[in-house]
């Protein structure tokens, strides 16, 4: 199981064009309008990095779920830590 980040590059793409087709501003201006908005996006997957570390798994849970949710661990831990442009 892996993560892609398409949908996500995807929506920033679409988003950009957005931000350039309402109204002409400055450079600067619609920098700081995406630097907001990576910000916010930053801390939101921060809090779902932080939601699944503390989740765990009860005891008792399906080995194959475990190894599922070990690899999305991973790949979610590589995503936010940069490995994955």
């Amino acid at each position: 199981m892996s993560l892609t980040l398409e949908p996500f590059t995807t929506w920033i793409d679409r988003k950009r064009r957005e931000i350039a087709a309402e109204e002409p501003l400055s450079i600067q201006t619609n920098i700081a309008a995406l630097s907001q908005r990576l910000w916010k996006a930053e801390q939101q997957l921060e809090q779902v990095a932080r939601l699944v570390d503390n989740a765990g798994l009860p005891p008792g849970t399906d080995p194959a779920y475990r190894m599922g949710y070990g690899d999305v661990m991973a790949d979610l831990r590589r995503i936010l830590g940069g490995g994955d442009a």
